[in-house]
């Protein structure tokens, strides 16, 4: 039972730190703090080592202890903190005003470029034109 505990207090812990898991940790967690104390009493009672239950035993409380962390993380969000959809909304806001800009650049760019285009060809013109002899 001290090896199981063990195993799942290890277990619980790996899950429990992963943020998107963490929830999930407290079955083994569960399983592993009962299957550890277990071994730890019953192993007392019999005077033989009880590491393995203790270590399990603890372990499975440290998985409790991130759980409980994560979930008062979670629970210290304030309301007035911005929410998935209103970070969403200022970032389109802000990618349109940024693509607004663009096309502002764009165009400005490309009637310049008109613009040079029609100097060089009828500076082009003038200079095929045939001068008047004297």
């Amino acid at each position: 039972m001290g090896i199981a505990s063990l195993i799942l207090g290890i277990l619980s812990v790996l899950i429990a730190i992963i943020p998107c898991t963490f929830f999930l940790a407290p079955v083994p967690a569960l399983v592993g703090l009962g299957l550890g104390i277990a071994d730890w009493v019953s192993k007392s009672k019999k005077g033989l080592p009880k590491g393995m239950g203790v270590a399990g035993t603890i372990v499975s409380l440290a998985a409790f202890v991130i759980i409980l962390g994560w979930a008062g993380i979670i629970a210290a969000q304030k309301p007035d903190d911005k929410t998935w959809k209103e970070w969403m909304e200022e970032t389109s806001s802000g990618i349109e005003s940024l693509e607004e800009e663009i096309d502002t650049e764009l165009e400005r760019a490309m009637e310049e470029a008109e613009a040079t285009a029609t100097e060089a060809e009828s500076s082009e013109r003038e200079s095929r034109l045939p001068t008047p002899a004297d």
